[in-house]
């Protein structure tokens, strides 16, 4: 309701139910607002800044909500308290500030008062520069502000040969690419922007170079030590680089094994750590056969190497040669050619030996280009349980042809096609079957390879590797033989039954010694039986080369890693310098075979 007279009428009642009433006349009235009082306060803290508040500012009948400040320089804050503000200017001097205060209301009321702005000093720029090294220098600035609440936020140095480096740090270390004299400035900037600057000139010296020196010595045989006590007079090594025979190394002190005759150069070069360097080199003669060989391509994958030029060491004469290339191709001759199966580097060795037996090797490296030629197909293959017969094609991949197709035509009547080189074929029967491998490289070319193959049940899976991690290996179906001796006795005597039994007994005579190793007489009496076994293999192995062959194929598989080996050297030392009788008549040996489990 708005301004006017009203009546007021109050009735009370009491617990019993009774009333009383009184009544008034009231007069209303329309209240005004008054406008809030704008009350302003600044002072200069620092260059170009002033700080403001207007906690003096007061609404007496109501609350300020809003404090707006408006400066000269065209800038303006509002904010919801009174309290402190702080506004920097461009400039110093006095400057108008208008403070406006609005109620809750919408009354406002605003003050403008002048103010007087610090002016900002420059910052004083001072510095001191040395020369610690060559062309070395340490700068330190001393430089301050003179203004009560500033500081210096930038250093900028200008070291005088182009190179300029700002830093919020007040020292700087520097090195020259050569030696003269550089005026320094340095130009510090304060936080108002203001600079100030200051000069020094300052002479650095040439870098000395390093001094190498090169003691060499023979440690045993054809090995050498070669030894550096390189200084440097005005600064410190921070490299040491070796070159010896082509090899090169790095450190104060080397060992090299010198495996060719002839004079050799050892060169050392030191650098300090301003970059100059200084070489030393000396002469080691090696008094063995001096290894030359020289290699070149006669087709894109043969080579031919020479090495007829290679001298004898002091007092040999004759001079045997081993050429060895790739891997395991070796030729016995001063001269040999090799057709190499792909493109790449390849390395070819020198093994030389005169009559003295000295030796000497050297290695030379040819590049063997790729060129395309037709794919030459290939397969290797492992039986396993079930006449299953793992091919495996992938060294088709020879002389940088891409296969992109694999033929088979197993043998039996059914063929396979594959992209990938490995393929596995189940067998019916063992017996020889005759494997044509096709081979498609990418550009439509064909390239066929074919192998007569035995296909046979080896009654035990290939052990791998872990079959050679202890003495008596893996036997899976616990038979009392090495799983893969058994497979060599399965392929050996696959068309012999007698045969077979034979190997069997020969293989238990190994594995029982093996498990006896510390019971003499055990071990002598199976070296007899060991002996009467051979001589049944006679009876069903003509060729006595033969024989012979499977005897020394019983010595590597029993023999084959380190700790087997050891076993059999035990085995041969128990027996030695007795005396033991295997002589029988051939009727008794053939009684004594055809008894044998």
């Amino acid at each position: 309701p708005g301004p006017g007279l009203y009546t007021v009428k109050l009735t009370v009642t009491n617990a019993n139910g009774q009333q009383a009433t009184a009544q008034t006349q009231v007069q209303t009235v329309l209240a005004v607002n008054q406008a809030p009082i704008a009350n302003l306060g600044c002072f200069s803290s620092a260059p170009n800044i002033l700080t403001c508040n207007s906690n003096a500012s007061a609404d007496f009948d109501g609350t300020i909500i809003s404090y707006k400040y408006d400066w000269d320089d065209g800038a303006s804050d509002v904010r919801g308290d009174n309290g402190a503000i702080i506004h920097i200017f461009q400039t110093s001097g006095s400057h108008q500030v208008t403070l406006t205060v609005i109620d809750n209301d919408g009354a406002q009321n605003s003050i403008t008062n002048s103010f007087n702005v610090q002016t900002n000093n420059p910052p004083v720029a001072a510095m001191t520069c040395s020369t610690p090294g060559p062309q070395r220098i340490s700068c330190y600035s001393n430089s301050y502000d003179p203004d009560v609440g500033d500081q210096i936020v930038e250093y900028k140095w200008d070291l005088g040969d182009g190179s300029v480096v700002t830093t919020m740090i007040p020292s700087i270390d520097y090195t020259y690419s050569a030696p003269s004299t550089y005026t320094v400035t340095l130009a510090v900037k304060d936080a108002m922007g203001s600079t100030g600057s200051v000069a020094q000139d300052v002479t650095v010296t040439v870098n000395q170079a390093p001094i190498a020196n090169i003691y060499c010595f023979v440690t045993t045989g054809s090995t050498y030590q070669c030894n550096s006590n390189a200084s440097d007079s005005d600064g410190q090594v921070v490299s040491q680089v070796w070159n010896i025979n082509g090899s090169n190394m790095s450190g104060d002190s080397v060992v090299y094994n010198f495996t060719n005759g002839g004079d050799f150069p050892v060169t050392l070069i030191v650098t300090d750590d301003l970059g100059k360097s200084t070489s030393a080199i000396t002469t080691i003669h090696i008094d063995k056969p001096a290894a030359i060989l020289t290699c070149t391509n006669v087709t894109n994958y043969k080579v031919k190497c020479d090495a007829s030029a290679s001298l004898g060491a002091s007092g040999g004469t004759q001079l045997g040669y081993t050429i060895i290339f790739g891997d395991d191709y070796l030729v016995n001759a001063s001269i040999g050619e090799y057709e190499f199966q792909s493109s790449g580097d390849k390395i070819i060795k020198l093994l030389l030996q005169d009559d003295l037996g000295n030796k000497s090797q050297a290695e030379v490296m040819i590049k063997i280009l790729p060129v395309y030629t037709s794919p030459k197909a290939f397969f290797t293959e492992v039986v396993e349980l079930g006449r299953i017969v793992n091919f495996d094609a992938s060294k088709s991949l020879l002389q940088d042809r891409t296969v992109t197709k694999y033929e088979w035509d197993f043998g039996d009547g059914t063929q396979g096609v594959s992209i990938d080189p490995k393929i596995a074929h189940s067998y019916q029967a063992n017996t020889y079957y005759s494997v044509i491998l096709k081979v498609t490289d990418s550009s439509g070319v064909q390239g066929t390879f074919t192998k007569q193959i035995f296909v046979n049940d080896p009654q035990v899976l290939d052990p791998g590797i872990q079959g050679k991690v202890d003495l008596l290996g893996i036997d899976s179906d616990n038979d009392g033989i090495r799983d893969d001796v058994q497979r060599w006795i399965q392929f050996d005597s696959k068309d012999n039954s007698v045969k077979r039994k034979y190997l069997r007994t020969i293989a238990l005579v190994y594995e029982e010694n093996f498990r006896n190793l510390t019971t003499l007489p055990n071990v002598l009496n199976n070296f007899s039986k060991l002996n009467k076994l051979r001589q049944c293999l006679k009876l069903v192995e003509q060729d006595l080369a033969k024989v012979d062959q499977m005897a020394s194929i019983f010595k590597i598989a029993y023999g084959n890693t380190n700790n087997r080996f050891l076993a059999l050297n035990t085995i041969d030392a128990s027996f030695a310098g007795q005396k033991i009788d295997v002589d029988m008549s051939d009727v008794d040996l053939k009684t004594y075979c055809e008894a044998l489990p």
